[in-house]
């Protein structure tokens, strides 16, 4: 039997391997209906058909899979919508998903991994603060300071001068400032 050209026993298989909806070539039905117009047939072609036509994420997968996007592209601008088209979750499911699971929306999770590369950059390199603010993705030195004062208590600029490493005054022996004048300072 075809239902709008494709055969019936490929929706009855996938619709005993997937409990909830399936959605497969473009068709939607409901496992309830799909069940009560046939029997699935034995395990092998079952695990098959799971594997080739369909895919089904848990949830949680597909919020991983989420925050390891977001990981990888920090750097680019990233809507909400593209986030959802990516990982095949309606964006506001996906935004009550991984607040469950991370305890942040997905925003406040990239604003975060912005923020955290942009101290190590603070930290470790020689640009600009509008370099690294464009070099992590945000698109505005405004927004970015703002938000770094709000994450990280002190501006980006306060930041880079407090991570600088600061040398304990080098110790000059006694010997040395005798034979140069310079006054004997006890250690602090």
């Amino acid at each position: 039997m075809l239902i709008n050209g494709y055969h019936l026993q490929v929706y009855v298989l996938v619709a005993c391997i997937m409990p909830r909806i399936i959605i497969s070539r473009h068709l939607l039905f409901n496992h309830y209906q799909l069940k009560s117009i046939g029997k699935c047939y034995n395990n092998e072609v079952a695990a098959f058909y799971r594997e080739k036509l369909c895919v089904r994420l848990n949830p949680h997968k597909q919020v991983r899979l989420a925050c390891l996007f977001l990981d990888q592209n920090y750097d680019t601008p990233i809507t909400i919508e593209d986030l959802s088209r990516k990982v095949a979750l309606s964006p506001y499911y996906l935004i009550r998903a991984f607040r469950h699971v991370y305890k942040q929306t997905p925003h406040q999770y990239l604003v975060g991994q912005r923020i955290a590369k942009a101290k190590e950059l603070l930290r470790n390199s020689d640009l600009s603060i509008t370099e690294i603010c464009a070099a992590v993705g945000f698109e505005s030195l405004g927004s970015f300071s703002t938000l770094f004062r709000k994450v990280a208590g002190i501006s980006p600029n306060a930041y880079r001068i407090s991570s600088q490493p600061t040398l304990p005054p080098a110790y000059i022996p006694y010997c040395v400032c005798l034979l140069h004048d310079i006054e004997d300072q006890p250690d602090r």
